[in-house]
């Protein structure tokens, strides 16, 4: 379990660096849970993983083989809307 220390930790990291991976956010924090705890807590929170657009020309800008990777993150964690719509 998560305490509450770690969830606001969480909540700060992603306010500070949106496309931070669940794997990268364990490491950093030294969490000593799984990605299943971490991913299930933003869910809650109301945290959705949204695929980034990227623009014409960053898609035509050539990149170096060896930094591709680092440069290609094309998710960022969204905090999502509510409807006050029941159901």
């Amino acid at each position: 379990m998560l305490t509450e220390k770690q969830h606001q930790d969480i909540l700060e990291l992603i306010q500070k660096q949106p496309d931070i991976t669940i794997n990268e956010i364990i490491e950093i924090l030294h969490l000593p849970v799984g990605n299943e705890a971490v991913r299930h807590f933003l869910i809650k929170q109301g945290y959705t993983y949204k695929k980034k657009s990227l623009h014409a020309k960053e898609q035509e800008h050539p990149r170096c083989a060896d930094k591709t990777q680092n440069m290609d993150r094309k998710y960022s964690w969204c905090k999502t809307r509510t409807s006050n719509i029941s159901g």
